[in-house]
């Protein structure tokens, strides 16, 4: 006794009272029990309608709430196939189904297994979904999701997240020609905050690169995919000029170069916007704040490799600004 019989969910999570009902039921069962029924729900999430498919994307948090250690050997199934879903979802249906993998790796993840267990698989669906498809944003807001709510999530497992995706976009970009989306950003903008001055300059490369497609590309000046590259942009920036001094002035002047360059027109051509103006100041500015961080900066600490760092603020050099929850794409963050 005990088990929670979901071989058929849609039918008995179309109404409150049965989602209720089997919230007591999981209360009750042994934590032994736990994951079967939790693979179960997992397996039926996207079926139904919406409602549905809520009840059961609550029921998943729930359980993760309640038994997180209880699931932690079935982390590297649960997480796939919870993407999988969130890939083929419609757009009502993914906002729960992201919350519920939300809550499978806050409350079952941890620094330990974040990058095996729930990293890598997203960015293995990424590679294998269509580029710029429905699954493919589907992976991304994944990915993102992870990222914030890995608890205690390292530098290098971010770093890691953020190759995988300026790679694949990148990829697009130079051999089919196709802009970065802008939930693309997301994930980057999220693994910046993290690495902070411990992002290499190759990592750093390409988060401008990619940026720069983007707003090159962009038919309007403030478009939302512009402004979410020119926020990347910034926490480029912000992370060069960082008063670890980490960065050489000649890698500060080869970025100000490269995004000067390439915005000139741009701007000769009234398509530019405040923001973007402004971070072209900053880019200006970048080799001398370079350089004066590197003066402040004993020698000692600019021998060795960067200090490890979980989240961006908490060496008190945020990188970018900490972009949550991808439901600010509709305003927020993007905003100038």
């Amino acid at each position: 006794g005990g088990a929670i019989c979901i071989d058929h969910p849609p039918a008995m999570l179309g109404d409150a009272e049965s989602a209720d009902a089997l919230r007591a039921r999981i209360d009750a069962l042994p934590a032994a029990a736990v994951l079967k029924e939790v693979r179960a729900l997992v397996e039926h999430l996207g079926e139904g309608d919406a409602s549905s498919c809520r009840d059961r994307c609550r029921l998943v948090s729930y359980a993760s709430i309640l038994h997180g250690p209880a699931l932690r050997d079935g982390l590297g199934d649960l997480v796939p196939a919870v993407v999988r879903q969130v890939a083929v979802a419609g757009h009502g249906m993914r906002e729960d189904m992201l919350r519920a993998l939300g809550s499978l790796v806050k409350h079952i993840s941890d620094e330990s297994c974040a990058r095996a267990l729930v990293l890598q698989p997203i960015a293995s669906a990424l590679r294998a979904s269509a580029v710029h498809g429905h699954e493919h944003i589907g992976c991304i807001l994944a990915l993102h999701r992870a990222l914030c709510d890995v608890p205690g999530l390292r530098a290098e497992d971010a770093r890691a997240a953020l190759r995988d995706v300026l790679g694949i976009e990148l990829a697009a970009s130079h051999v089919h020609g196709q802009v970065p989306p802008t939930e693309a950003f997301l994930p980057v903008l999220r693994a910046l905050d993290v690495a902070g001055t411990a992002s290499s300059e190759e990592e750093l490369k390409d988060a401008v690169a990619l940026s720069l497609i983007v707003i090159r590309s962009s038919p309007t000046p403030a478009s939302t995919t512009e402004r979410a590259a020119v926020h990347t942009l910034q926490a480029v920036a912000e992370a060069v000029a960082a008063p670890s001094g980490r960065y050489t002035v000649a890698f500060a002047a080869h970025l100000a170069e490269r995004v000067l360059f390439q915005t000139d027109s741009l701007g000769r051509h009234g398509q530019q916007s405040a923001s973007l103006a402004e971070c072209r100041a900053a880019f200006e500015a970048l080799p001398r704040a370079v350089g004066e961080a590197r003066a402040a900066t004993p020698a000692v600490s600019l021998a060795g490799p960067p200090p490890p760092a979980h989240h961006g603020s908490s060496q008190g050099e945020p990188a970018a600004r900490d972009v949550h929850h991808h439901d600010d794409l509709q305003g927020g963050v993007w905003d100038d």
